[in-house]
């Protein structure tokens, strides 16, 4: 139900024979994952675009579904899953490195400025690209595959706090970070730790280091 009300809102697919068993398969692709359901639920209204219903299941069925049923019953069959969804929203290189630097934080709520100065250290280094830093982020809004995090219940009620939170769901930060190589990596840590060192006061920099939560074994990079 969450993902045929998500997709039949935005698209004119005809419930037909063929796209409930689309449907179907692709319900089963999720594991009954909430984060997967919305992410399948963009995979199709982005297959959809086009306008031809007909191809877009085909297509579906051939780059989507079949390459699930071959990973299915795997050890990590979810990440597997995980990864067809996510490899089916077609991201742009800005877009990936974006998720990867925000994966670098792991799952914990990140501020809106920090999500918007890692979109724009990307785009400086892109003189022809004619996105802007929130085209990135709603980008990545709109795929699911970045989310609001809840407001923070503060102790003292003169306290307050302006700043939008965000978070990477960590099925998609362990999707996103499969078979991802380990230069881009390495970028993807540096981003982060630029990103962040932008943000603390002039002489506070020496204290903070690139996190290495999710590639342990790895040396941080000199910044």
């Amino acid at each position: 139900q969450r993902m045929v009300h998500r997709i039949l809102s935005r698209t004119d697919i005809l419930p037909t024979n063929k796209e409930q068993e689309v449907m179907s398969l692709l319900c089963d692709l999720t594991r009954g994952s909430p984060v997967l359901a919305d992410i399948a639920s963009e995979v199709v209204c982005a297959y959809c675009e086009g306008g031809d219903n007909d191809v877009a299941m085909e297509r579906l069925m051939m780059e989507v579904i079949q390459p699930s049923l071959v990973a299915n019953g795997t050890k990590d069959d979810l990440l597997a899953h995980a990864c067809i969804l996510v490899g089916g929203l077609n991201l742009d290189r800005v877009e990936h490195l974006t998720l990867c630097s925000l994966a670098m934080y792991g799952s914990c709520p990140v501020p809106s400025d920090i999500l918007t100065k890692i979109s724009g250290i990307i785009l400086s280094a892109l003189p022809n690209c004619q996105y802007t830093e929130d085209h990135v982020v709603q980008q990545l809004l709109k795929r699911r595959l970045v989310k609001l995090h809840p407001s923070m219940v503060l102790a003292a009620p003169a306290m307050s706090y302006a700043s939008t939170l965000y978070q990477v769901p960590q099925l998609v930060i362990d999707a996103i970070l499969h078979g991802t190589k380990d230069a881009e990596i390495v970028l993807a840590a540096g981003i982060a730790h630029k990103a962040i060192v932008s943000k603390i006061p002039h002489g506070d920099h020496a204290h903070v280091t690139p996190t290495t939560a999710q590639r342990p074994h790895m040396r941080p990079p000199t910044m």
